[in-house]
């Protein structure tokens, strides 16, 4: 039960760059005394006069190099002493209606304004990054916990809170500054034609502050990506600078020509260049934003709990000591919940969006509903309080991921790069291709020209600049810009997700900016230390292969091989007795400043041992060990679970995450270059495993234990219990061979069909035949049609499904662009019956008595057919195409259960629909709630099955993902797929049929990759 305390709401920030200290700064200006906030950030250190600061490359970090578009409508919303502070030295506005801004300025700008609010007390820096030892998490002394900590966010981890993938790209990022004394020749182009330039073409963009210091952002194609890593991974190696203007060493080869030729396309000089970075671009975002935490905590409490906060659970046998739990909330925000494609440099502007959204809903879940409105702290806080928040990252999510970032991953420059590579050096071709980029440049500056919010109307950009800028690279260049498509900002353009619209607030709210007096203390400066990872590995007596790969891969890492820094440390044994002894002979060392000793197990030991005797005999000597447990099996692992610190995956990044190996790949700190007398600045990775000795005063008695846990959690577990779980890779057992006409290929497949001997009968759509593949065979054998597309007897024209008559021993085909449902006995492939004509029939089905069922997508119904029938009886639809409960618009694949009830993929209502024997309406048992990729929402429904728990398994096939359903739930999950549309094995492309084999293993047609799925029951 909440309840109004006097006391501050504690809010714990993990990550102090941009998104963390604008969250900071937003609920410090609304709630004042009435929020207490902790940031942790281990790239920051204390100086000689007690003042928190960014560490640089004398500290022994990179800071970061890009350039940044903060938008308007993200400023705006801010107090007025932010908007003020920011902008206070560089105030640039380079494109339409934003600022452009180095990225170590916002982090330096922000950190300055926080000073006021942490020396009054109201915010304290802790130069340190978040780990499970940290004495907050184990204390549980905090209401709220905010992962504003990047990619790979250690609060994510920390509350088990799964990414899902949309797709990957790659680029290379070359970080430059020009010193304002260069000769005229060397000075920068005006930012007018840097964006021009920019937009015209999707190979390069250049994202600069006064022309001078910027970032060129270089898309890549995966091969060249790789050979990029390969060529600077002897540079990282022996930490040393690369040099662009050294040819022996940066030769011209294909990767480091691409780099020169973006350099001269902005008439940049490589001898500027300070820093070169490859980028892997992981488009993807958690796959909720909000979550419930319970720490149990143990203690002596023979009176009532002396704190609402706390409930109490069942006294042990003494009747002294009592469970309690103390519930928090854990929010993410930035790319920690989101991660968006580099244009147009939406990253930051979404971060700081999700912070001050979610500083607004912290500030009105504590505000009274009653006048005078004031601020009331009741805590717990209320996971329902913040479902605004979670709904307005969803749609900032279907704004930046689905209405930009996708709609760059979907138009690949593979096609540009492999085409400017046939006969650019041939004059006509190169005249043509100079055209082609001649015009666009011109059609661009048009538009932009045309634009009342255009920041260089006064700039006029020259033919004879645009015309300087294609003749300044080689022919090759050429044509990959000419070929390239421009950005398409018109497509991305439209209706922005505003904090205002879900969170209203006027500047007069915000309160005055505490008053800073002089800072006089002296002191020795922070000491900035590495954690050293002290990792023990527990195999038990039979090791898997893929624990051993895992193993070896942390063996080879450089974190913990390089002699060159404090090489982490991996230790393995084979049993709880061998890891009993090891921690008792290095108890003294456990206990040092700086060592993180963690824990990695396997589930199953031996027959009698489990994690679970791990985790209470390593905590015997030393409590809170962070404990992760290999296993692909996470139902079984509840008991683990219910341990604080403990973390169940098979993932290679998680574990590699957990043992300290960096794997934020978006921000590589790459390689510099030299001479670096250019300029006073270098690079900086966005994660950093430095950090320093707190300042804060730590409890010299720590330590009750604490338990996570969450509500949804428990409840998941026990529905899982009852629910099929399936290898998330699929195996390839028809097709895998691209799309073709050959007996190894297929083309656009739709149903199947799987008889007991595990052989798959596949309708193969645009090979117009059904074709037989047997168990572990690499070739199908056609047996119905085949013979090209037409309505002869041995022909088939599109066929969409295929079903089984046991009774009749033959096939049942829908031959749809034929409007005609066909039998087929295997025997006798020149003469099927025709058992229904003029239907488009689509989907099919039988129920036990033998009857056919036919989805017709034309007239939006369902037939039921008995041998002889002429028309069919109507059992679905059939009231014209709508959304109403008793009509269908075109139904697809279909599915009878025992009952006689009817599933029917509605496929442009984007729902499934039950409809029980002789209903004259249907009920919705799946989406329903509009086309999206919400966990409530389908896109083109196809496959339907129900299995025998009554779980609805159904083809999500525009958000290439099989979902399951319960009839009643309000939303479904992910059974396999949702990673992206993609051909590799976790991944699918528009899948189509369904179906079960005799041992539950799931069967999934992957249309648009022309194969068929096998998905292993677990």
């Amino acid at each position: 039960m909440a309840s109004t305390t006097s006391s501050p709401l504690v809010v714990i920030v993990s990550g102090g760059g941009p998104v963390g200290l604008t969250f900071s700064l937003n609920i410090a200006a609304m709630m004042g005394k009435h929020v207490k906030i902790i940031i942790y950030e281990g790239r920051w250190f204390v100086d000689e006069h007690g003042i928190t600061r960014w560490q640089g490359e004398e500290q022994g970090n990179i800071r970061r190099d890009q350039v940044v578009t903060l938008q308007d409508h993200v400023i705006e919303q801010m107090p007025t002493f932010i908007q003020e502070g920011l902008f206070q030295k560089i105030n640039e506005r380079v494109w339409p209606t934003s600022r452009n801004i180095p990225i170590r300025e916002v982090e330096d700008r922000l950190l300055d304004l926080i000073q006021p609010f942490v020396q009054n007390s109201q915010v304290e820096l802790i130069p340190e990054q978040l780990n499970e030892q940290s004495r907050h998490l184990i204390e549980g002394d905090f209401d709220v916990l905010v992962g504003a900590d990047g990619s790979n966010s250690f609060v994510r981890r920390y509350c088990n809170i799964q990414m899902i993938s949309e797709g990957i790209e790659y680029a290379c990022g070359v970080a430059y500054n020009i010193p304002e004394d260069v000769p005229p020749l060397d000075g920068p182009l005006h930012q007018a034609l840097n964006c021009i330039l920019t937009i015209s073409q999707t190979r390069y963009l250049l994202n600069s502050s006064a022309s001078r210091r910027g970032y060129l952002n270089i898309r890549l194609i995966q091969n060249e990506y790789e050979e990029l890593r390969e060529c600077l991974q002897p540079f990282q190696n022996r930490n040393a600078s690369l040099n662009l203007l050294d040819y022996d060493k940066c030769p011209c080869s294909p990767v480091w020509s691409i780099v020169r030729q973006g350099l001269d396309f902005f008439k940049i000089s490589a001898k500027y260049v300070i820093r070169v970075v490859p980028i892997e671009i992981n488009v993807r975002h958690a796959s909720i934003v909000v979550r419930e935490l319970r720490f149990e905590i143990n203690k002596t409490q023979p009176t009532a709990l002396a704190s609402n906060n706390l409930t109490s659970a069942t006294e042990n046998v003494s009747g002294s000591e009592k469970k309690q739990f103390k519930t928090m909330l854990a929010f993410l925000a930035g790319d920690a919940a989101m991660n968006v494609h580099f244009w147009p440099g939406r990253g930051m502007n979404s971060g700081m969006k999700a912070a001050m959204t979610l500083a607004r809903n912290i500030f009105r879940t504590c505000t009274s509903t009653i006048s005078p409105y004031s601020i009331e702290v009741r805590t717990p806080l209320r996971f329902l309080d913040f479902l605004d928040y979670e709904g307005f990252m969803a749609r900032l999510r279907a704004r930046e991921q689905q209405g930009r970032s996708l709609r760059i991953l979907m138009d690949p420059i593979d096609t540009s790069v492999g085409g400017a590579y046939t006969y650019p050096h041939l004059q006509p071709c190169y005249k043509t291709y100079t055209k082609n980029l001649y015009e666009k440049l011109k059609e661009t500056r048009l538009r932009l020209d045309q634009r009342s919010d255009w920041p260089h109307q006064t700039k006029s950009v020259t033919d004879e600049e645009l015309q300087s800028a294609y003749k300044r690279i080689n022919p090759n260049a050429v044509a990959q810009l000419s070929l390239a498509n421009p950005w398409p900002t018109r497509e991305m353009s439209g209706t922005e997700v505003l904090v205002e619209d879900s969170f209203p607030f006027k500047q007069e709210q915000f309160l005055p900016v505490p008053t800073i007096g002089e800072v006089t203390l002296d002191r020795p400066p922070s000491k900035i230390i590495q954690h050293h990872f002290l990792i023990l590995c527990i195999t038990g007596d039979n090791m898997s292969e893929n624990t051993k790969k895992i193993i070896d891969s942390i063996k080879t890492s450089p974190k913990f091989t390089n002699p060159s820094t404090t090489a982490h440390e991996l230790h393995v044994v084979s049993t709880i007795e061998e890891a009993q002894e090891w921690i008792a002979k290095n108890n003294e060392r456990l206990g040092k400043q700086g060592i993180l000793f963690k824990v990695i197990t396997t589930w199953s030991l031996n027959k009698e041992k489990t994690a679970v005797d791990v985790i209470r005999a390593v905590r015997a000597g030393a409590s809170h060990i962070p404990v992760l447990i290999l296993t692909d099996k996470s139902e079984e692992t509840q008991s683990a679970l219910d341990f604080p610190n403990v973390i169940t995956t098979y993932e290679v990044y998680e574990v590699n995450a957990f043992v300290g190996i960096n794997q934020e790949t978006q921000w590589n700190p790459g390689c510099p270059v030299s001479p670096k007398k250019n300029s006073p600045y270098t690079s900086d990775s966005s994660q950093s495993n430095h950090s320093t000795i707190s300042t804060a005063t730590m409890s010299k008695n720590p330590i009750t234990t604490n338990q996570i846990s969450t509500q949804s959690q428990i409840k998941q577990k026990e529905i899982q219990t009852k629910k099929n779980k399936f290898q998330q890779f699929g195996i390839t057992v028809a097709g895998r061979n691209g799309n073709g006409h050959k007996l190894n290929q297929l083309y656009n497949p739709e149903g199947i069909f799987i008889d007991n001997d595990k052989s798959i009968y596949i309708a193969d759509f645009f090979n117009h035949r059904i074709v037989k593949w047997k168990l572990n065979s690499n070739t199908g054998q056609v047996i119905a049609g085949g013979n090209g597309k037409g309505s002869e007897n041995n022909q088939l024209d599109c066929p969409t499904n295929i079903i089984y008559d046991k009774r009749k021993d033959s096939f049942i085909i829908s031959d749809w662009e034929n409007k005609r449902v066909i039998r087929h006995f295997d025997q006798n492939q020149t003469n099927p019956q025709i058992i229904i004509s003029h239907t488009n029939c689509f989907g099919l089905t039988m129920d036990k008595n033998g009857f056919i069922y036919v989805s017709d997508r034309g007239n939006h119904e369902v037939r039921r057919w008995k041998q002889g029938d002429k028309k069919g009886e109507l059992v679905a639809g059939g009231n014209g195409e709508g959304n109403h409960l008793n009509q269908l618009d075109h139904p697809t694949y279909i599915f009878i259960d025992e009952d006689y009830s009817l599933y029917i993929s509605d496929e442009r209502n984007h729902r499934v629909m039950k409809w029980k024997k002789d209903a004259k309406e249907g009920i919705i048992v799946a989406g329903g709630n509009g086309q999206g990729n919400s966990l409530r929402q389908l896109s083109c429904p196809e496959g339907v099955i129900v299995d025998h728990l009554g779980q609805i398994y159904v083809a999500d096939s525009g958000n290439d993902r099989i979902m399951r359903w319960c009839e009643g739930d309000e939303e479904g999950e992910i059974v396999v797929g949702g990673n992206g549309w993609g051909n590799q094995s976790n991944q699918l492309r528009c899948p189509t049929g369904l179906l079960f084999d005799n041992e539950e293993n799931l069967y999934v047609v992957d249309s648009q990759n022309h194969r068929v799925q096998k998905y292993e029951k677990l």
